[in-house]
């Protein structure tokens, strides 16, 4: 077995806790957007006014994602240069995305005056093209659901680790960047306004808690890495607390910034302790259902919100419940039927576009 194919395996080992995570975070949401805020701002009658005071706190998973998404993507780009790194991160992403954005779309169209919102074939195209990201054409178009307001920062992120990778800032300078961006942003932020890049900014301390974290993981006994580990986290309790006071002008409710720091500081701790200590097997159910976890997030908001007005949902447990299975089976029918053929398929052809032009340049 070759030092690459043990390597390869080890990381795999770490990621299977972090999938587990995944998994639930991703339905923690679904279920938070179900019973509450979805009927909070106004799309849907469903609701669960006995779920609510539990579940209107799920929104902190969001900060959770981006956390490991960083872990994720640090270990992505291991031993990777900047268009490798960018081929497995446009072949990941690209065939669930364009499936779920093709079915929100016929979707609301189907649904009608059901869908709280439409999508028209010009929002549809500006989605999966790609062009809804370009800085002065993005804005003729709207998200094909508001949901997707999470894939813009992470394409954020990704850039600034291809830029990283091209330059020869990676791993840990890269994420001392991060940090020092994201405490700048924070400080500024009440006196810039908001854009979509200052936006995606204040969030890179979620993205550098992830990778510190994979770097960690890697070299547990380092002083400087957990030293900047610990501003990580503090940066994000200062993040995350600024977001638990501000959502009343978004769901018109209170929130407890103390109740939303300690769930994000308990999952923290999980994730970490989970980082230090990884699996010696790999677990294909347990793998696959972290794949659900990106089609599960996408496609759950606009349609679920217009089925349960088609089917008149109201206050229901049942009805939240079992619009969240029925959500988790479709985002596994799209995992399993789309997403895992189609990602090896496009990861070829983009080396063959890509990679074999910088063979050719080197020679």
């Amino acid at each position: 077995m070759t030092q690459n194919t043990i390597a390869k395996k080890s990381l795999q080992a770490r990621s299977v806790p972090f999938d587990v995570v995944r998994i639930i975070a991703a339905i923690l949401v679904v279920i938070g957007h179900f019973s509450f805020s979805s009927h909070s701002v106004g799309r849907t009658e469903m609701q669960s006014s006995l779920l609510a005071p539990v579940s209107m706190y799920f929104y902190v998973t969001v900060d959770m994602f981006f956390v490991i998404s960083g872990y994720f993507i640090l270990m992505t780009a291991v031993g990777r240069d900047w268009r490798s790194f960018l081929v497995a991160r446009l072949a990941r992403l690209y065939p669930p995305l364009v499936a779920c954005a093709t079915l929100t779309f016929v979707g609301s169209r189907l649904l009608g005056s059901y869908s709280h919102r439409q999508v028209s074939v010009i929002d549809w195209i500006g989605n999966i093209t790609g062009l809804i990201l370009i800085p002065g054409i993005g804005q003729k178009f709207q998200v094909v659901d508001v949901v997707y307001w999470t894939i813009q920062i992470e394409w954020v992120f990704y850039g600034l680790v291809c830029i990283g990778l091209a330059i020869g800032v990676v791993q840990l300078r890269l994420m001392i960047v991060f940090l020092v961006v994201g405490l700048l942003t924070v400080l500024a932020w009440r006196h810039t306004g908001f854009s979509i890049v200052l936006f995606a900014t204040q969030w890179l301390s979620r993205f550098a808690v992830g990778g510190l974290l994979f770097m960690l993981s890697r070299e547990p006994r380092s002083r400087l890495l957990w030293t900047l580990y610990a501003c990580a986290v503090a940066l994000l309790m200062a993040g995350v607390w600024q977001r638990a006071v501000d959502r009343v002008y978004l769901e018109f409710t209170v929130f407890n910034p103390w109740i939303s720091c300690s769930i994000v500081l308990v999952a923290t701790a999980v994730l970490t302790w989970f980082a230090l200590h990884p699996t010696q097997t790999e677990r294909p159910l347990i793998e696959f259902a972290g794949g659900v976890t990106f089609p599960l997030y996408l496609i759950h908001h606009q349609l679920g919100c217009g089925i349960a007005t088609a089917l008149g949902i109201g206050d229901s447990v049942k009805g939240v419940m079992g619009m969240t299975v029925l959500i988790l089976i479709l985002a596994s029918l799209i995992h399993g039927l789309a997403e895992r053929p189609l990602v090896p398929r496009l990861r070829r052809v983009l080396n063959a576009l890509l990679l074999s032009t910088q063979h050719k340049d080197r020679a």
